[in-house]
């Protein structure tokens, strides 16, 4: 992202793990609401049974995941590598409350700040307060797909746009930026592979810049693509995505490889059930 801050973003995004699935309003609310709601959707409403309970990038860091018994997630815990060993620690815990959610972040253990989330009529995060004077505002479409994001920052905004097609990101851009446009067919796939447990890394396998890898996890900002991207281009860079299924279909590892802007890399990223 081009001007905003980056802890501010990766709370933001702490809320961001998108998925495909059904929702079930019968649910009972999260552990720690003072009354019945089905304001927020929350994880299990939007993954079902394909609560990820640990996730990051190979060599790079790790992140683990916490829910109470309604499916609600109510902390991540990430260690960072450095040369084998943890060398930072980020931790983010979530409370509910009626159609508002707080998430406070600890780094290396001391406490940094609290992000409120406020939840609209669909279920989902419709704006975002931060405590380093970071706001957004989410809109959608009649899906639940986050078709548009607008963030400001002490007098600046600028917005980010999802154009979706057949249930899946086509292209997304920041103002003035070149649109990615991402891929879910090639060569060995003519058919694209299902999202099955609703997986997605912004940064690197969709090429959508995000800032941050926390990016799906507690269902507050909508559903996301019904497959696996498998390719995309943003006019400096490009990358191809091959990925590891389990028995049941989903995703448990993705390799990326990426020529371009930042030179050849590759990246492999992991998810546990």
């Amino acid at each position: 992202m081009k001007w905003l801050g980056a802890l501010a973003l990766m709370m933001m995004c702490a809320f961001s793990f998108t998925a495909c699935g059904g929702d079930d309003d019968d649910d009972p609310s999260p552990s720690g609401s003072t009354e019945k709601t089905t304001a927020f959707k929350g994880a299990k409403r939007i993954f079902g049974s394909n609560l990820v309970k640990a996730y990051g990038r190979e060599g790079y860091d790790r992140y683990t995941v916490t829910y109470d018994a309604n499916g609600f997630v109510t902390k991540v815990h990430r260690d960072r590598y450095n040369n084998g060993t943890v060398d930072k620690t980020e931790e983010v815990t979530i409370t509910y409350s009626g159609s508002q959610a707080l998430a406070s972040t600890y780094k290396n253990g001391t406490f940094a700040g609290n992000v409120t989330f406020t939840v609209g009529s669909n279920g989902f995060a419709s704006s975002v307060t931060s405590f380093t004077n970071y706001n957004t505002v989410m809109y959608y479409d009649s899906d639940g797909h986050m078709t548009k994001l607008t963030a400001s920052e002490s007098g600046r905004s600028e917005d980010m746009t999802w154009n979706w097609q057949d249930g899946d990101i086509v292209t997304a851009y920041w103002d003035g930026d070149t649109p990615t446009s991402i891929s879910y067919t090639d060569a060995n796939h003519s058919t694209p592979v299902t999202n099955v447990s609703g997986v997605i890394e912004w940064d690197h396998i969709m090429g959508i810049d995000m800032d941050d890898d926390i990016t799906y996890f507690t269902g507050a900002m909508g559903y996301g693509p019904k497959h696996l991207p498998l390719a995309w281009t943003d006019g400096s860079s490009s990358a191809t995505v091959t990925w590891t299924l389990d028995s049941q279909g989903r995703a448990v590892k993705a390799v990326v490889q990426e020529t371009g802007e930042y030179n050849n890399s590759t990246k492999t990223f992991f998810w546990e059930y």
